[in-house]
C-alpha cells in the first residue's frame, strides 16, 4: 500500500479519529451507535474501513471526488446511506465496506482540484494492513497503476521505481508524504494543464505510461520542475522527440545509449603530451590518473562521471527486466542460454564499479588515483582482453543453425503464451538491449585499458578494436531481432497467420453499409491497409478456451484496451432483399442478431445498397453501434518471433 508516514502505525479506531479530524461530514457517531470507544471498536470489528485522501498535492485536494473500491475489476459495494463516499473539501474520504479485500484499487472519479475540474479519474493500488495509514490517491499513485495496467507482469515496487526515476524523485521517498510535502518535485499546473489538454486523466496517463516504458523506465529527470509538458511526444510529434539531453548520456534509451558510447569512443580523441586518448574522457580515466602532475580538466571528469552513471543506470533497469524474463521461461533452453555469460558480466560489472569510483576521485589525490588506476588495468588485463570474442561466439555464432539467447527468448516467450503483443517484443528487445549494453560498457573498459599502452596498441588499432565490437552489436541487432508488434496489435500463437488490431473507434450500422466496411480487404489502421473485417468462426476461435467472462479473459492477456463489448463481423448484413444485423457479443462470445420490422421484414427492397432507404430504415440502422476489432493476414516473409530450432 502506498502509505503516509504520519499515519503508519495507526489502529483502526486511531485512523478513524484521525480521519473524523479531517472530514467535518464523518463524525464519530456515524461510526458507532454511542460515543464510547468500545462501541466504536465493535462496529470497526465487523466492518472495513478505508481511508482515504487524494489529493494533486498537498496544497491541492481533491473535492467532491466520488470514490469506489474496486477488487477483481468489480466495485465493492459501500455501507452507508449512499451508494459511494465522496471526497470533502480536503479531500478525504472515509468508505466503509463489509469486508476490506486481499488486494483492491482505490479510484477517485472527478472532483476539482488547484480551481480545475478533474476529468478522469486518479487511482491508487492497496492491500490490506492493520498497521497501515490513509490510502493516498495522487496523480504518481494512477501513474504506477496505469504502469500495471500496461504491463500486467510489471511489479509494484519496480513500478514505483519508475515512476519516480521519471519525475526525478529519490527512490528513497515514497509516493504519499513526499509528493504532498515535497511540490518541488511536482508541478500541479503542468499536471491539471495536461490532462485538460489530452482530454482526460486516464488519457493523459496512458501516453505518459507507454512513453515511460518506451524510454526503458528512465525518464526525464526532473522535468516537472521547469513546468514543462508531462508528455510531449505526444505535443511534438512522435517518440524521443521530447527528450532532454543533459550532460551528454543521462537521458536517453538502453539503445540510444550503447550508440552515443561507440560515437563518443571511435570519434572522439583526448591528447595528453605524447599520447592520443581514444574516447576522450570516457576511454580515457586509467591512463589520465597515472600521469601525475597532469589533471584532468573538470568538464571533462564531470562529463565521465555522468556517462558511467548513465551506463549503470540502464544497466542495472535492464538486469531487473531480464530476471523477470528468465524467470518467465524458467524451464526453457533459452534461460540457460541466458546465463551463459553471468561470470563474464560479473567481471564487467566489477571493473565499471571501480571505474566509476576512480571517477569521483579526488583529482589531487595523485598517490591514490594512481594506484587504483593500476589495479583496474591488471584486472581488465587478466579477466576481459578475450571477452568480445566470447559475446560475439555466443551472439553471433557461425553456424546459421546455432541459437543465440535472443532468438531462443524468442522463441520461448512466444510458445509460453497464448498471445503475442508488444510485451512479447519489448521482452525480446530487452535481452537485446542487455547485451549491446553490456559490449559498450565493455568497449569502454577495453578502450580504457588499450590507452594504458599506446606502444601495444596504437591509435589505429585502438580505433579498429571499438569499430569491431560496435560492428558485432549491430550485426546481432540485424540478424537476431524480429521487428516489434504494433502498438494496437496482437496476434494469437494459435492462428499466426494474421494479426489482430482495433482502435476506439465506433461505427454504427449505416456507416459501415454505405462503406462497404464488411466486404473491403483494405482498411488502414497503423502502419498497415489490409485489415478487414472478421468472421463470426474467427472471433470465436479468438476466444476459444475462455474461462469466465470471454472479453475479461482475453483481455488479461493483451495490452491492446477491448473498449467496445460489441464488435461488427464481415457477415453483419446477411441476405439480398431481406436483411437481418448481426453483431459479435465479446462477453458472450455469441452473435447477436436485429431485426426491423420483425421476422420477415425487408429493408427498402432490394436496394439497401443503393442509398434508397427511407428515412426510418436509415435511422434503425444508426441506432445499432458496434466497435472494430479486425484482423489482416500477414504478408509473405512477415513474422514477429523465431520459430523452429
Amino acid at each position: 500500500m502506498l502509505k503516509s508516514r504520519h499515519a503508519r502505525g495507526l489502529s483502526t479506531l486511531a485512523r478513524v479519529v484521525v480521519l473524523a479530524a479531517l472530514t467535518p461530514g464523518v463524525a464519530l457517531g456515524a461510526t458507532a451507535h454511542s460515543g464510547t470507544a468500545g462501541k466504536s471498536q465493535a462496529v470497526a470489528s465487523r466492518s472495513g474501513l478505508i481511508p482515504v485522501w487524494a489529493y494533486l498535492n498537498g496544497s491541492h485536494p481533491v473535492a467532491g471526488g466520488r470514490v469506489s473500491i474496486i477488487a477483481d475489476g468489480k466495485p465493492v459495494p459501500q455501507l452507508g446511506a449512499r451508494a459511494d463516499q465522496y471526497t470533502n473539501a480536503n479531500g478525504v474520504a472515509l468508505v466503509e465496506v463489509r469486508r476490506v479485500p486481499g488486494r483492491f484499487t482505490v479510484v477517485v472519479r472527478g472532483g476539482r482540484a488547484a480551481g480545475e475540474h478533474l476529468d478522469g479519474a486518479l487511482r491508487s493500488i492497496a492491500a490490506p494492513d492493520p498497521d497501515a495509514g490513509v490510502v493516498e490517491v495522487n496523480p504518481l499513485t494512477a501513474l504506477v497503476t496505469q504502469l500495471r495496467a500496461e504491463r500486467p507482469r510489471l511489479g509494484l515496487r519496480r513500478a514505483s521505481r519508475a515512476v519516480k526515476r521519471y519525475f526525478g524523485v529519490p527512490l528513497w521517498t515514497d509516493l504519499g508524504q513526499d509528493l504532498r510535502d515535497g511540490p518541488q518535485w511536482f508541478s500541479v499546473r503542468t499536471y491539471a494543464r495536461d490532462a485538460r489538454r489530452y482530454g482526460s486523466i486516464e488519457r493523459l496517463n496512458r501516453i505518459v505510461a507507454r512513453q515511460l516504458l518506451r524510454s526503458g523506465s528512465g525518464g526525464r529527470e526532473r522535468l516537472q520542475r521547469t513546468g514543462a509538458s508531462l508528455a510531449p511526444d505526444l505535443a511534438r510529434g512522435g517518440p524521443g522527440a521530447g527528450t532532454v539531453q543533459r550532460a551528454g548520456l543521462s537521458d536517453v534509451t538502453a539503445g540510444q545509449l550503447v550508440l552515443t558510447v561507440f560515437k563518443h569512443l571511435g570519434g572522439t580523441a583526448l591528447g595528453i603530451g605524447s599520447h592520443t586518448l581514444v574516447g576522450g574522457a570516457l576511454g580515457g580515466l586509467l591512463q589520465l590518473a597515472r600521469l601525475v602532475g597532469i589533471p584532468l580538466p573538470k568538464t571533462e571528469l564531470e562529463q565521465a562521471k555522468d556517462q558511467l552513471t548513465a551506463i549503470g543506470t540502464q544497466l542495472t533497469d535492464l538486469q531487473e527486466q531480464v530476471n523477470l524474463v528468465s524467470k518467465s521461461i524458467a524451464n526453457s533452453d533459452a534461460s540457460r542460454l541466458l546465463h551463459q555469460s553471468d561470470h563474464l558480466t560479473a567481471s564487467i560489472d566489477h571493473a565499471t564499479n571501480e571505474l566509476a569510483l576512480l571517477a569521483k576521485v579526488d583529482p589531487n589525490e595523485t598517490a591514490r588515483r594512481k594506484a587504483l588506476a593500476d589495479t583496474i588495468t591488471g584486472y581488465i588485463g587478466s579477466h576481459l582482453l578475450d571477452a568480445p570474442a566470447h559475446f560475439n561466439t555466443q551472439l553471433n555464432p557461425a553456424f546459421a543453425i546455432a541459437d543465440n539467447p535472443i532468438k531462443a527468448t524468442s522463441r520461448a516467450v512466444a510458445t509460453s503464451s497464448r498471445f503475442f503483443d508488444s510485451r512479447q517484443s519489448d521482452e525480446v528487445q530487452a535481452v537485446y538491449d542487455y547485451y549491446a549494453m553490456y559490449e559498450a560498457e565493455l568497449a569502454v573498459l577495453l578502450t580504457n585499458y588499450w590507452n594504458t599502452d599506446p606502444v601495444t596498441y596504437p591509435l589505429k588499432d585502438r580505433e579498429e578494436r571499438v569499430e569491431k565490437i560496435r560492428t558485432s552489436v549491430t550485426k546481432t541487432q540485424r540478424e537476431s531481432l524480429k521487428p516489434t508488434v504494433p502498438a494496437g496489435t496482437f496476434i494469437d500463437t494459435q492462428t499466426p497467420l494474421f494479426m489482430w488490431g482495433t482502435s476506439d473507434a465506433t461505427e454504427n450500422a449505416l456507416e459501415l453499409l454505405t462503406t462497404d466496411k464488411q466486404t473491403r480487404f483494405n482498411i488502414s489502421l497503423g502502419p498497415f491497409h489490409n485489415y478487414q473485417l472478421p468472421s463470426a468462426r474467427n472471433l470465436e476461435n479468438l476466444l476459444r478456451g475462455w474461462t469466465g467472462n470471454p472479453r475479461t479473459w482475453l483481455q488479461a492477456q493483451i495490452q491492446v484496451r477491448l473498449s467496445h463489448q460489441l464488435v461488427w463481423t464481415s457477415n453483419t448484413f446477411q441476405g439480398s432483399c431481406q436483411y437481418t444485423i448481426t453483431i459479435f457479443d465479446l462477453n458472450t462470445a455469441k452473435l447477436e442478431q436485429y431485426l426491423y420490422g420483425g421476422q420477415g421484414a425487408t429493408f427498402g427492397g432490394c436496394d439497401v445498397n443503393k442509398h434508397y432507404m427511407v428515412t426510418r430504415e436509415k435511422e434503425f440502422l444508426r441506432r445499432k453501434t458496434g466497435g472494430l476489432l479486425m484482423l489482416r493476414y500477414l504478408a509473405p516473409g512477415e513474422s514477429y518471433w523465431w520459430t523452429g530450432g
